[in-house]
């Protein structure tokens, strides 16, 4: 029989950091969640017992991790999970659920990613450490929100002090991390009416800077990026699909047909009705 305590959380308005929930669970064997997207970061922490998890990294490849106790991972929002119990040692974990504006800063320190979301601790006494600020939690769900986010801080705190991936916080890291982030959100609400200011508002930069990044790293601004992948995308459906220009225009984010052929020409140099006659693999 499964054995679960959890607690969640009311809406306290924290900004750097929110704690959602928070919960240890006796789980049976081959009990499996997913698989699933999730719409803020969750940690687990595994107190005995073995288990799979089986994630999508940033390519949209699944990999398959085998855990033990000792060991934790890391869920980001918006990743494809699914994890299971090992069927003659089934897991027994404890998790908290987390988001905020610096959530996604402090989890690149830890070095947990969407490519390497494992804990391992670089000593037992790192391990405990992570472990206890979690048994805590556990042990004083009913304690004020405000001292159950200070064990919270003191957790990622010692995630970072004792993982053997962390990152150190370098000015490298941080532009490859905002990078990262917008060219996710791009390719995830393209099709949106979606702006450069959009795009730096979940990076939490300015326009200004985040559009400097972008053209020191690819030569060309925010928003150019942004034309280029729609226009990317508007190839491959004129390539390979018999819909008409105005609905085309719809699916890469235009809401005027005229708007998107003069950008499209701009790219390419001749029309989306010319280019589709060149370059169309289906009988039109």
């Amino acid at each position: 029989m499964t054995k679960t305590i959890f607690k969640i959380l009311s809406d306290e308005n924290f900004i750097d950091l929110n704690m959602i929930q928070f919960g240890y669970e006796e789980v049976t064997p081959l009990k499996s969640f997913g698989p699933t997207k999730r719409n803020h970061f969750l940690f687990h922490y595994i107190i005995n017992g073995k288990g799979k998890l089986i994630s999508d990294n940033d390519k949209g490849e699944t990999i398959t991790y085998d855990l033990e106790a000792g060991q934790g991972f890391l869920l980001y929002p918006q990743q494809t999970n699914y994890y299971v119990a090992d069927s003659e040692e089934p897991w027994t974990y404890m998790w908290v659920e987390f988001d905020g504006m610096k959530a996604r800063e402090i989890c690149l320190i830890t070095g947990l990613t969407f490519n390497q979301p494992i804990y391992e601790a670089s000593n037992k006494k790192g391990s405990m450490s992570v472990k206890n600020e979690l048994l805590y939690l556990i042990e004083h769900k009913e304690n004020a929100p405000l001292e159950l986010m200070g064990h919270l801080y003191l957790l990622l705190s010692n995630l970072i002090g004792t993982s053997i991936n962390r990152k150190e916080k370098s000015g490298n890291n941080m532009l490859e991390f905002y990078l990262h982030e917008a060219r996710v959100f791009i390719e995830q609400n393209y099709h949106r009416d979606i702006s450069a200011e959009d795009v730096a508002h979940v990076c939490n930069l300015s326009r200004v800077y985040l559009s400097k990044i972008f053209k020191s790293k690819f030569n060309t601004t925010l928003q150019e990026f942004i034309i280029q992948f729609r226009m990317s995308k508007a190839q491959e459906l004129l390539k390979t699909t018999d819909y008409s220009v105005t609905k085309i225009s719809e699916m890469v984010g235009y809401q005027n047909a005229f708007n998107f052929s003069r950008a499209f020409k701009k790219i390419t140099g001749i029309s989306p009705r010319d280019w589709r006659i060149k370059n169309s693999i289906i009988q039109l």
